[in-house]
């Protein structure tokens, strides 16, 4: 039940942060033209009005498909609040549920986490996977969705290519050092392997936490 009930809120996060974004592209300016729920093949597409409503494989993250890519003629600003439109809006309801200092205290214990796990994914995984089923155990409703909020929070703020402040930061050089766009293709690429190989290895973890129980 409380692995069903994290799904759940996990789900429920991810929807909102990508509508969040998706509002916030329109609002600046940039029609979206898509957003998909989840990564990889598509599993089912619909239209709400022009946009169209996809539902990838893989449940480990989605993006917005905007009608003109970021680095053609939109300002820097714009594509800085494009890009962390889904990150702020997760702090401020983590903030909204549990207060901004439990909010911080669980972003900086989230980062910390990551950066932990970077080292040796699979051991370190399996002891926060752990952790985190003890938290959501003991957690209020309110308290287990502001904690999904910040792990996800904490996950977006790394400074990887294809997550949004990565891409923030790739953005930024590549205006600066005029790279070409099938470079900064290329790099997202890259970016987005390193991502689906660290959400694998934490899928592993959580596998193997639940075998050894």
């Amino acid at each position: 039940m409380i692995l069903l009930a994290f799904l759940i809120k996990f789900v429920a996060v991810l929807m909102l942060s990508l509508v969040a974004i998706a509002a916030t592209t329109a609002l600046l300016g940039n029609r979206v033209l898509a957003i998909q729920f989840f990564m990889g093949p598509v599993v089912y597409s619909a239209k709400l009005g022009h946009v169209a409503i996809r539902v990838g494989c893989l449940p480990i993250g989605g993006f917005v498909e905007p009608e003109r890519h970021p680095y053609d003629d939109w300002s820097f600003w714009k594509s800085a609040l494009s890009s962390l439109a889904g990150v702020a809006f997760l702090l401020a309801t983590a903030a909204f549920l549990a207060g901004p200092g439990r909010t911080m205290e669980w972003l900086v214990t989230g980062m910390v986490k990551l950066l932990l796990g970077a080292w040796s994914p699979l051991a370190v995984g399996r002891y926060h996977v752990a952790d985190g089923i003890a938290f959501l155990a003991r957690a209020s409703p309110t308290e287990s969705l502001a904690g999904i909020a910040m792990m996800f929070t904490a996950f977006n703020l790394l400074p990887i290519p294809a997550l949004p402040l990565g891409t923030l930061i790739l953005r930024g050089i590549a205006r600066a050092a005029r790279l070409a766009a099938d470079t900064v293709e290329r790099i997202m690429v890259m970016g987005a392997m390193i991502c689906l190989t660290g959400w694998i290895l934490w899928i592993v973890a959580a596998l193997a936490w639940m075998a050894g129980k």
